[in-house]
């Protein structure tokens, strides 16, 4: 009985279709591609119940292209709530009144993009790849243009998400959309932004300049920012054919944001291309920029400064802020499980102003999930999976047992700093607490991924991760 329930079911369905099909050729001289396309959104049980319920226009599934006998017809990545807005019709539309050709050009780059997944070999998927993207970039701009699009986009081009977040051209142009948009929102008035290839570290990204100035006033600030993919993202020299987009570790972003709040890290923003699903940027702000009009900065790598370090120690056994601060560094990285900061001399460093000194890490590797239980002990002693030059001045501060006991007090009060919020060196008041930082970051990387729901890849693992992630910390 369930059977032959569920065959009628099915033959009436199909009765629908096809009676909503001719109603849709009867308006409009649909090929066979088109009925095609149109068969596969209404086959979709969502759209027929939104349809049956009146939400959702029958005739709104069929866009004529201005000028030309195509039609627009949206796929099944476009979100239902889109399509059931009033105005939907009308903005695409305007747009095929305005852009015919980049409409046709549209519609042909995703006719273009469906033979991908048919191509045989991999050196195919690879120069159809390269193709696919210089076709894009032409229709770029159009898409950008078109919220609508933006969903569709996200998805189904999703092959091309390696290389099209690994070229510096569409890394230049999604930042400059979204910081634009971000000091514009501020009040700012925005003018050039420029940018050089990046040709260190393993992740593809640039370094990215922007000017602006505070409204009605002259004088210009120009912040540089170091953009890179995220950590499963783009590398500087993979670029071809994806089987699937990368997946997003929510914990690099978190990571961030802590180190942010504690005082330990730079001011970061993350943000999509709006065309790639999965295709995250992470811009970290200069450590030497001020906001404050005149005052000097300098941020010093410590591979820079390791040399002199080492050859003051030995004349004078001194340099107490010096050691303070890789105590810091080397503590946060244990409690958060923080991988190649402390090993890697490029990794961290120290902001000077006038009399004052801020260390700070700019980046990092994930941890991997374990947290020893021997964490104070292997503090005590300075030992380390992630490697320290015995001869170096790092090891002299953390691994030398005569020193330890001094060790032992610098970290209690950085503890105890964490725990009440750090002092501010720049100014008065406190950094957050260590807790409130980790409910501060979480709560807004929340909100990012609400903000971006259809650009992550495996987003209910990623968010498991993180909580799993954050308890194993406090």
């Amino acid at each position: 009985v369930h059977g032959i329930f569920t065959v009628e079911k099915m033959e009436k369905k199909d009765n629908i279709i096809k009676s909503q099909i001719n109603t849709l050729c009867e308006l409009y001289k649909l090929q066979k591609e088109d009925i095609d396309e149109i068969r596969k959104v209404l086959s979709a049980d969502t759209i027929q119940s939104s349809i049956g319920a009146g939400n959702l226009k029958l005739t709104s599934l069929v866009f004529p292209i201005k000028n030309t006998n195509q039609f627009y017809i949206p796929s099944l990545a476009t979100p239902l709530e889109t399509l059931e807005q009033p105005d939907f019709y009308v903005q695409l539309q305007n747009g095929t009144e305005k852009n015919s050709e980049k409409w046709i050009a549209y519609k042909q780059f995703l006719k273009n993009y469906k033979k991908l997944k048919d191509a045989k070999t991999t050196l195919a998927k690879h120069q159809l790849v390269s193709d696919l993207v210089k076709e894009l970039s032409f229709i770029e701009d159009f898409i950008y243009g078109n919220n609508i699009l933006h969903s569709e986009c996200a998805l189904t081009l999703s092959l091309l998400s390696l290389q099209r977040t690994s070229n510096d051209r569409v890394i230049k142009k999604v930042s400059q959309l979204y910081f634009n948009d971000y000091y514009t929102k501020k009040g700012k008035t925005v003018y050039e932004s420029t940018y050089t290839a990046k040709s260190d570290g393993v992740q593809a990204g640039i370094k990215f300049r922007i000017s602006y100035s505070n409204k009605g006033e002259e004088e210009k600030f120009e912040p540089t920012y170091f953009i890179k993919t995220h950590i499963y993202g783009s590398l500087l020299h993979g670029k071809g054919y994806c089987s699937e987009p990368a997946k997003i570790d929510l914990r690099e972003l978190f990571i961030y944001k802590v180190l942010k709040y504690i005082g330990l890290g730079a001011k970061v923003h993350f943000y999509f291309d709006a065309l790639s699903a999965g295709g995250l940027y992470i811009a970290s702000q200069d450590l030497a920029f001020s906001k404050i009009w005149g005052r000097k900065k300098e941020f010093i790598l410590y591979s820079k400064l390791a040399g002199d370090f080492k050859l003051k120690a030995k004349a004078t056994g001194e340099l107490v802020e010096e050691r303070k601060g890789i105590i810091e560094v080397d503590v946060i990285s244990r409690i958060m499980g923080l991988i190649d900061t402390i090993s890697n001399t490029d990794n961290f460093g120290v902001v000077h102003c006038g009399s004052w000194q801020k260390w700070k890490i700019i980046d990092f590797r994930l941890p991997d999930g374990v947290f020893e239980e021997e964490l104070y002990n292997q503090f005590l002693f300075g030992n380390s999976r992630y490697g320290v030059d015995d001869g170096s001045f790092i090891a002299g501060t953390i691994k030398n047992q005569d020193f330890c006991p001094q060790k032992i007090k610098i970290a209690a009060q950085f503890i105890a700093d964490l725990n009440s919020g750090r002092s501010r060196k720049s100014s008065t008041g406190k950094k957050e607490s260590f807790l409130n930082a980790l409910e501060k970051s979480a709560a807004e990387v929340r909100i990012f991924v609400d903000e971006n729901k259809s650009l992550f890849v495996k987003i209910v693992e990623a968010v498991k991760d993180l909580e799993v992630y954050i308890n194993a910390i406090k």
